[in-house]
């Protein structure tokens, strides 16, 4: 599909090309940063229970 895009784009920009464009920016961008917010939660719930844990072994 991106070669189809490359290749419009060496003859003619049109309203179409545009908006694949942006899409293809749009979810390049969105991907990366919905990794991140699912990673750093996922660590922060781990290293919550690892305090939890850590201060009960420590009051026993």
């Amino acid at each position: 599909m991106l070669i189809k895009i490359y290749s419009m784009v060496k003859y003619e920009v049109t309203p179409k090309i545009n908006v694949l464009g942006t899409i293809i920016i749009a979810v390049t961008i969105f991907i990366p940063l919905l990794v991140e917010k699912l990673v750093a939660k996922r660590m922060s719930v781990t290293l919550t229970r690892e305090k939890m844990k850590n201060k009960r072994n420590s009051e026993n």
